[in-house]
């Protein structure tokens, strides 16, 4: 393992869970501390995650092998652990939408994620117990020094290669599943992925091609027809800004600048009272005196956001409020998502309340 830690913040939760269903060998968790192994861009090791939730951070520490991966696996560790959740955010909005009650039975409650989109096929189709079966024999043997991790996850190409009849000799399925056949989907899942790294199954990615997989397989009506829709796949990118948009305002206003710094392209353009500040340095520069006091002197919310179709770039307005709680101007701001999936803003400009009288 690394010497070295690194951190990973979050906001604040009451409560959080651990990533379940993980098969033995692959991930253990041991008190606080959750430990997998990880193949990633060629690269292969073990990162151990441990949640301390009175500085809302994580540690991460990860084998020396995966550094040459580092961005694109922290960007898979933040999707697994969810961590760019607003649990107020959305404690809010379910409460509002009714469910008040089961919000204060559990609050600030996160749901885990998956580490690639092949593992979340494969528990659906096959199923936790079924899952385990599968990675305890096409699981690559790999040796580490945490007890308990000795395999890595069960790849599609794997599966793809081991045929048909394994898949047929692990056993019954659940009920539910066997009424489904989903077992001869999983098949033809595994064979119809290319083995190109730009064409896998990223929860972070919408690639025509994985559509037209994931279309074909006869559930695709039970499980991921919907998703695949034009329409949910834009109001999904649309989450993500909003959920980009809301973390950019609410690292403002607990002044946390390392959480700021982070959503800023490297090229962002930020328009100041008098001047452009071009460069993520420049912007930070311009916008150091701001988070000077304890309290911050401004805040903003998203209201607008749309999506282009390329899926890679997205706008982003609403108000602007004061100190005194009162509006008195808008941001308008753009947004990119990188190659990892994150989404980092390029532009940001303000503009004051239009006081204009209506025309007659």
């Amino acid at each position: 393992m690394s010497p070295s830690v690194l951190r990973q913040r979050f906001r604040p939760s009451p409560r959080a869970e651990a990533p379940a269903d993980t098969p033995p060998g692959v991930g253990v968790v041991d008190g606080t501390r959750y430990g997998m192994t990880v193949a990633l861009d060629g690269r292969r090791g073990v990162v151990l995650l441990e949640a301390d939730a009175a500085s809302a951070q994580v540690s991460v520490d990860v084998s020396v092998s995966l550094l040459p991966a580092l961005m694109p696996l922290l960007a898979r560790l933040r999707h697994l652990l969810d961590l760019d959740a607003e649990p107020a955010l959305i404690d809010s909005q379910l409460a509002e939408g009714g469910l008040a009650a089961q919000v204060a039975r559990h609050p600030g409650l996160r749901m885990p994620g998956a580490f690639d989109g092949f593992e979340v096929a494969a528990r659906e189709l096959l199923g936790s117990d079924l899952l385990r079966c599968a990675t305890r024999e096409l699981g690559e043997p790999f040796g580490t020094d945490v007890p308990g991790l000795d395999r890595l996850a069960v790849t599609a190409g794997r599966v793809a290669a081991a045929g048909p009849n394994f898949l047929s000799s692990l056993g019954e399925p659940p009920r539910s599943l066997a009424r489904l056949r989903r077992r001869p989907p999983l098949r033809r899942l595994t064979e119809t992925i290319p083995p190109h790294p730009r064409r896998e199954l990223n929860p972070s990615r919408s690639h025509p091609m994985h559509r037209s997989v994931l279309a074909a397989l006869p559930i695709a009506a039970t499980l991921t027809a919907a998703p695949l829709r034009g329409q949910t796949v834009a109001a999904t990118l649309q989450q993500q800004v909003f959920a980009a948009e809301s973390s950019f305002a609410a690292s403002f206003a607990r002044r946390d600048t390392a959480a700021f710094l982070a959503l800023l392209a490297p090229d962002a353009v930020f328009f100041g009272q008098s001047s452009v500040m071009r460069g993520k340095a420049a912007v930070m520069d311009g916008w150091r005196q701001l988070f000077r006091e304890p309290a911050p002197p401004f805040s903003w919310k998203p209201e607008v956001i749309e999506v282009a179709e390329s899926g890679t770039l997205a706008f982003s307005s609403g108000p602007v409020y004061g100190a005194d709680g009162r509006q008195f101007g808008n941001f308008n701001s753009i947004w990119r998502r990188e190659a990892d999936g994150s989404w980092r803003v390029v532009f940001d400009k303000g503009c004051p309340v239009c006081n204009c009288a209506p025309k007659s």
